[in-house]
Order: C-alpha cells, then sequence, then structure tokens
C-alpha cells in the first residue's frame, strides 16, 4: 500500500459562505435542522460575524477566504490470481 498527501487550496467567496456551506451542506446540517430557516440564517450570520476574527489574516486576503485542505489518499493493489482461482472468487 502506498500513501501520498495531497495539499489543495480551498476558496470561497467569504467567511459567510463557508460557514453557510458547513451549516447547511454536511453533515453539521442537523445542528440547525428543526430550526426555522430564518433562525438558520441568523445562526449562520452570527457564526461567520464570531469566527472571522480567529482566522490569520492571510486566509481572508481579497475578500475571500482561502486554506489549504490536506487529505492522504491510499492506493493498493490484489496480488494477481491465476486463472483456476480467479473463476472460483466470481462464481
Amino acid at each position: 500500500m502506498k500513501v501520498n498527501t495531497v495539499v489543495q487550496r480551498v476558496a470561497f467567496p467569504s467567511v459567510l459562505d463557508y460557514v453557510r456551506f458547513q451549516l447547511l451542506a454536511t453533515p453539521m446540517a442537523a445542528l440547525l435542522a428543526d430550526r426555522p430557516d430564518s433562525e438558520r440564517q441568523a445562526v449562520i450570520r452570527e457564526v461567520a460575524s464570531e469566527v472571522t476574527d480567529l482566522f490569520a489574516a492571510a486566509m481572508l486576503e481579497g475578500g475571500t477566504f482561502c486554506f489549504p485542505q490536506e487529505a492522504n489518499i491510499g492506493t493498493a493493489s490484489a496480488a494477481p490470481i491465476d486463472g483456476d482461482r480467479a473463476s472460483g472468487y466470481l462464481s
């Protein structure tokens, strides 16, 4: 097995857009699922406002919200199977 670490830069138009995505389109949406839309939007605005101060200035340059995201990608391959044994696995 081989593991490679890949880093890509993620960009959102704003912190508000990032928070909105996280709270409406990921499993975290369950946190606000039972609230009316107006309340969900108010919570999203409040969270975005509060966390903006926590990010490094470089992440907020140009009015966008950018940050590196790292993933570990594992690849593996099975040992070759001879023809007689292979047919037993497929039947």
